[in-house]
């Protein structure tokens, strides 16, 4: 990746995440935990990059945790301090961990992939992370999520469809500035249980 300016983070961040919701409701869960995890590994580093903090290498002076970058994020906004956003950091984290390192004698089908564990942290946050990026309006308008919302001519349904899809964020998710909306994450067991019918309901169609 030449171009690591926040827009272009984010960029590679928007198609990760649509992958991820993609990927999902076409019955493909292990690559749609990857992509998420992917998805919010750059929407991180657009934030990082955006505050002044200089990139290392390849990967970037963070690796891939996800919990790493929240804690480096941190330092400019003490939101990212929160329970609510520490323990999604660490769940996905630990479930790219499961997925990249296996257990001895474990295959990928013993690691457990549901809605609940894989898109309904993802999508919180995507709402939590994304609008906090540094960008000026009229970049917030080309991004691929927001271009995908509004495409004029012939949109793509399933696209669409797959970013809309039991989504209770996507308001807060297609900002048209940066800032820090109010958001309300639901108690894990109460909103991730409500999801999981709908995600078991919609996978692999």
């Amino acid at each position: 990746m030449r171009d690591r300016s926040p827009g272009a983070w984010l960029a590679y961040a928007d198609e990760a995440y649509l992958a991820a919701r993609l990927l999902w409701f076409t019955g493909i869960p292990i690559e749609s935990a990857l992509s998420a995890h992917r998805a919010l590994e750059r929407y991180f580093k657009g934030y990082l990059t955006a505050s002044g903090v200089r990139m290392e290498g390849e990967v970037g002076a963070w690796g891939r945790n996800l919990d790493t970058m929240r804690s480096v994020a941190a330092a400019f906004d003490e939101t990212f301090r929160e329970e609510s956003v520490r323990a999604r950091t660490r769940g996905l984290q630990a479930l790219y961990r499961e997925l990249k390192e296996p257990r001895k004698g474990a295959g990928e089908g013993d690691v457990r992939l549901s809605w609940a564990r894989v898109i309904v942290p993802t999508d919180d946050l995507v709402a939590f992370l994304r609008p906090r990026v540094r960008l000026d309006p009229s970049a917030w308008a080309r991004t691929p999520l927001n271009l995908e919302r509004h495409r004029d001519g012939r949109p793509n349904p399933f696209r669409r469809r797959a970013l809309s899809q039991h989504n209770p964020h996507l308001d807060t998710i297609l900002c048209t500035e940066t800032g820090r909306p109010p958001l309300a994450f639901r108690p894990f067991e109460e909103g991730w249980a409500e999801a999981e019918g709908a995600g078991q309901d919609s996978a692999g169609r």
